[in-house]
């Protein structure tokens, strides 16, 4: 299994088999580059909102932190986060912490996660409430 990302938003994770590792991994690399994703980022480090997601047994709480904290997460979690460019994060996991689910279910959550237009728009609300009362300004 491989994950790459571009630092600037994009994150992918593939799979590859072969007769020896050089060939898998070279396999798994260009199906993580063709199935990069999107991940929407407040303020190029960090989440939108809080969220918690699951992911078969594997269940991870997000949650958006203050400049300067860093990533405060599971190894994988933290490195999926470095390659997508979020550098403020605090994420929690209960239940399994099989590596293969923790990558899968983190690169699925970043990117259909809910952007603060649409959380404005559910609550019938402007954008600028609820950037006040989620991010403070």
């Amino acid at each position: 299994m491989v994950v790459v990302g571009d630092g600037n938003g994009s994150v992918g994770y593939g799979m590859g088999r072969g007769q020896d590792q050089g060939v898998a991994a070279m396999k798994a690399r260009k199906d993580a580059i063709k199935h990069m994703k999107y991940v929407d980022r407040f303020d190029n480090r960090t989440i939108n909102s809080n969220f918690e997601t699951k992911y078969q047994c594997t269940k991870i709480a997000f949650k958006a932190t203050k400049p300067g904290n860093g990533i405060v997460a599971n190894r994988h979690i933290h490195d999926i986060c470095r390659l997508a460019g979020i550098s403020d994060l605090g994420a929690k996991i209960t239940g399994s912490t099989n590596p293969m689910n923790v990558i899968k279910g983190t690169i699925d959550a970043l990117a259909t996660q809910k952007r603060p237009e649409e959380i404005a728009r559910n609550r019938g609300r402007k954008l600028v409430d609820i950037e006040r009362t989620y991010y403070g300004l």
